[in-house]
């Protein structure tokens, strides 16, 4: 059985005081729960078949482990974190009834806007396309009442037509490209303007205006590789680490070159 000391021998190492800080500066924890998070990972997903007298020697001879362990810890976490946001966000969308998920009420208008144009083009049959307009112009009480639908029969429909844009995605993303791409490159655009500026306020500005546009920018940091603090760069730029920032800035004009 581990003792006491050995943990504290293995927890004492140098590569697991670098895992210990990796984790308490991208997770905001206090050393103990940082050291306790590190151990519990590298005990069940590193060191599970190692006998326990032998725990100390195997640390001491795969000691970067402890640091691969951290950074397992770290990308757990911020995946989940990622995942309780867009789970936040889908069940505020269908609370209120709509298709369309994770947008703000001018966000979900200025897309209705520019689908019911499109919809001839994506739903061939008219009493879908007549359903799917009263859903985006309506929302889902009204549409019920109009086609004299009962929840499950919504829900039915609504999954059939979800099922239909599947098949038909890469047409419907053709559709939509074009808008996309615009409204990124405003984004872009307003973001590196921000980065040019010489404004004495730099920093709270651009923190501002990535919290502004929440939704762009979380998805956008969760694909940079080699971000250290994905959720401190997304909530608190005014305090991330410079590398994150000069990642983000560099991906951010790429982005812009490649459109």
């Amino acid at each position: 059985m581990i003792t006491d000391s050995n943990i504290k021998e293995i927890l004492t190492m140098p590569s697991a005081k670098k895992g210990i800080k990796i984790i308490m500066t991208s997770m905001n924890v206090e050393r103990n729960e940082a050291a306790n998070l590190l151990y519990v990972d590298w005990i069940e997903r590193r060191a599970k078949k190692v006998p326990h007298n032998r725990l100390v020697a195997y640390a001491k001879k795969h000691t970067k482990e402890l640091e691969y362990s951290a950074r397992s810890v770290r990308q757990s976490y911020f995946k989940k974190w990622k995942d309780e946001r867009e789970k936040e966000n889908r069940a505020t969308a269908l609370a209120n009834g709509w298709i369309v998920v994770g947008m703000s009420e001018e966000e979900k208008h200025e897309l209705i806007e520019k689908a019911l144009p499109k919809l001839r083009d994506i739903f061939i049959n008219l009493n879908t396309r007549k359903f799917v307009e009263s859903v985006l112009k309506n929302g889902k009480e009204e549409t019920k009442q109009k086609f004299k639908l009962t929840d499950k029969q919504f829900g039915r429909k609504i999954r059939d037509i979800e099922l239909l844009c599947a098949k038909n995605r890469l047409g419907i993303k053709k559709l939509f490209a074009k808008d996309k791409d615009a409204k990124e490159l405003v984004i872009l655009n307003q973001f590196i303007e921000l980065i040019e500026s010489e404004n004495d306020n730099y920093d709270a500005l651009i923190g501002e205006y990535i919290r502004s546009n929440a939704d762009y920018f979380d998805n956008l940091i969760g694909n940079i590789s080699g971000i250290y603090s994905p959720m401190l760069l997304a909530e608190n730029w005014e305090i991330a680490r410079s590398s994150d920032k000069y990642k983000l800035v560099n991906y951010m004009y790429e982005r812009k070159r490649l459109l």
